[in-house]
């Protein structure tokens, strides 16, 4: 709390995260939010715009079926709402994320040694493509307890297996 200067901090534990952020940033449904304020702040205006965010996506579902059963084909009523959100400026609702539980399990460490290491290491699947990982380096020691996070199709499946 009397660190002079920025601190970008990246941790799941939210008493610490109480404690020493000011702000929170979170990239999420293809958005990047601030929150002003601690861990418990953010968990406050979160829970309420997901609440907030369900019953946009809720209403938007509504008026599909609705226009549907009128006769308008799916991608005719989507264009609709596209147009609407353009004008108003409100983007179109976002599935709401299904909640899930992630369990790790570690084994023991190796006693000496790194237990995983890369050196420059650039791979994708399509040359035509940017790579999914670009000159990465890490060296993982035996007691490194490590969660590799990210959003779907950045390259986390395939980083763990290299």
């Amino acid at each position: 709390q009397t660190w002079a200067s920025t601190l970008l901090v990246v941790s799941h534990d939210q008493a610490f995260l109480e404690e020493v952020a000011t702000d929170i940033l979170v990239l999420g449904k293809q958005r990047l939010r601030l929150y002003r304020g601690g861990y418990d702040q953010y968990e406050r205006g979160s829970a309420q715009e997901e609440a907030e965010e369900e019953k946009r996506w809720k209403k938007q579902e509504d008026t599909i079926k609705r226009e549907m059963a009128k006769g308008k084909s799916k991608p005719d009523v989507l264009d609709a709402l596209r147009k609407e959100a353009d004008r108003t400026g409100t983007p179109l609702a976002l599935e709401p994320a299904k909640a899930y539980k992630v369990d790790f399990k570690f084994s023991d460490p190796p006693a000496e040694g790194p237990a995983c290491s890369l050196h420059h290491v650039t791979f994708g699947y399509d040359r035509e493509k940017e790579p999914l990982l670009k000159d990465v380096s890490c060296n993982l020691s035996g007691s490194s307890r490590v969660a590799v996070m990210g959003s779907n199709g950045c390259g986390k499946s395939t980083l763990l297996k290299l």
